[in-house]
């Protein structure tokens, strides 16, 4: 069985109006945005705020750096994309 992330009924108001304006902005929701606002209560104030900062701007490494290390993690897991 598989969660339905882009359900919303676990989600708080404030969650489901930010997740509508990025999709409006961006024309789809990133997948860590929609993990971290399911159940914010599963994943950790720690973990939320890395996945926040590695998302954003503020991170050293540059956006083909992410995508790279993200393909290549989920080649471990044998997710593929």
């Amino acid at each position: 069985m598989r969660i339905n992330l882009a359900s919303n009924r676990h989600r708080k108001w404030q969650h489901r109006v930010a997740l509508a304006a990025v999709k409006q902005y961006v024309g789809l929701i990133p997948g860590p945005m929609l993990a971290m606002t399911y159940r914010p209560s599963l994943v950790s104030e720690n973990v939320r705020a890395y996945m926040l900062r590695s998302s954003s701007n503020q991170s050293a490494w540059s956006r083909g750096e992410s995508e790279l290390m993200a393909s290549f993690v989920s080649n471990l897991n044998t997710c593929h994309f």
